[in-house]
């Protein structure tokens, strides 16, 4: 990268403000347990107390710190999100690429595919899964990556297919 590029990046306030939150977001998910005074599921405060110098987010109708289960949590949440985007993203590069090197008939069959699981709300699906299955958090991440491909497929192969011009 050209020191000029690199000069401008460091004086845009909006990658500088986005720099400086992923790495908040890293560290208090790295740290996040380490920093908490309470543990996530003691039930021993009193219910529903604003917050406080003690409870810096107050606590819940449970009796539990706010501030410790959010932080415990932001670690699963990043597992989660970092599982299913990797996961989406390596799916539909892979559909994307097969659709546009064979063309013909299976491209046309995997852009169809791509299309139904467009029409299908992604979230009721998560819903119904967690409910009666019970699956672990990898396993909904996954199921969330099955529908996050077609976009990333639809792009690639909108990208690379030459279209004749009129």
């Amino acid at each position: 990268m050209h020191l000029d590029a690199r000069r401008r990046l460091s004086r845009d306030p909006w990658f500088v403000s986005g720099i400086t939150l992923l790495a908040l977001l890293a560290s208090l998910t790295v740290l996040g347990p380490v920093l908490t005074a309470y543990d996530p599921h003691d039930i021993s405060f009193a219910p529903l107390s604003p917050p406080s110098g003690e409870h810096w987010l107050g606590v819940n109708d449970g009796g539990m710190d706010i501030l410790s289960e959010l932080l415990s949590g932001l670690g699963n949440t990043v597992f989660f999100a970092l599982t299913a985007a990797t996961a989406g993203l390596a799916l539909g590069a892979a559909v994307g690429l097969a659709s546009a090197w064979a063309g013909g008939f299976l491209d046309r069959v995997l852009m169809r595919t791509a299309d139904i699981f467009l029409a299908v709300p992604p979230v009721m699906v998560l819903i119904l899964l967690a409910s009666f299955l019970r699956p672990s958090p990898a396993v909904l991440a996954l199921a969330l990556a099955s529908f996050a491909w077609a976009r990333t497929a639809r792009v690639i192969i909108s990208s690379i297919t030459v279209k004749p011009r009129c």
